[in-house]
């Protein structure tokens, strides 16, 4: 899905965010391990405090500190 501001008006081709997360419940986590099979520092943006205590991300949130744990072993 590609980058969108909301100051250039209505998108009509965007899905929202819950139909994504409902079709694709796992892309994050996809997503960031593929970045790091190719060799890519896994770096998350527009992340923010608020954001640890989302329910709606908190099995990503889980995800990635259960990969930091065990990079950190080797």
């Amino acid at each position: 899905m590609p980058a969108w501001d909301p100051l250039w008006g209505v998108n009509p081709d965007r899905p929202d965010v819950e139909e994504i997360v409902a079709k694709y419940p796992d892309q994050f986590a996809v997503e960031f391990a593929r970045g790091v099979v190719w060799g890519m520092q896994p770096m998350v943006h527009n992340f923010t405090m608020k954001d640890v205590g989302n329910p709606r991300i908190a099995h990503d949130i889980q995800y990635m500190k259960v990969f930091v744990a065990r990079q950190r072993k080797f």
